[in-house]
């Protein structure tokens, strides 16, 4: 009786990492911050790719890795390369409009994700709106990464701002 309720025990944890593994669902994390400068300069930092590592929270700090500007098929890319002079990552401005930038941001072996930001005036300043949208498995969900994701930007926009009221 014991090794059939350990049994069905194992079986039921297996099926249940299946299920948290392979079932896909969107995860669409945004932030909006206002910011304390012009909608103008707002946009000229962000839509130049080279200040990103500047205040993206997640921008790889590590010793080994150099950031190179380059240009492919006419974007200019920020291509983040390893001691070996592999390419681990990029930054790449794919778009920009009257007020929004999407940006490209890739991973080694994962397909690249687009951030978008929507930048509007405010009574303040700006007014910016970070997001994203991709599609990640449910363990991503159940462990909130929609959240985890959102006080990163927030943390990225803050410092934004920051650098945005120091001259750069």
């Amino acid at each position: 009786m014991i090794k059939r309720i350990l049994g069905f025990s194992v079986l039921g944890f297996v099926l249940f990492a299946v299920i948290i593994t392979f079932i896909k669902v969107d995860i669409k994390p945004s932030v909006r911050y206002e910011l304390s400068a012009s909608p103008k300069e707002v946009m000229n930092y962000v839509s130049d790719v080279s200040n990103f590592p500047t205040w993206d929270p997640k921008t790889i700090v590590d010793s080994s890795v150099t950031l190179n500007i380059t240009e492919r098929n006419g974007v200019k890319t920020l291509d983040l390369t390893d001691s070996t002079e592999t390419i681990v990552g990029f930054y790449s401005v794919e778009n920009i409009g009257e007020n929004r930038i999407e940006m490209k941001v890739g991973i080694q072996k994962v397909e690249p994700l687009t951030y978008l930001f929507e930048i509007s005036p405010s009574e303040n300043g700006t007014t910016i709106n970070w997001s994203m949208d991709f599609e990640g498995n449910l363990m991503l969900y159940i462990f909130d990464a929609k959240s985890q994701l959102e006080t990163m930007f927030l943390r990225g926009l803050k410092t934004l701002d920051n650098k945005l009221k120091s001259p750069y």
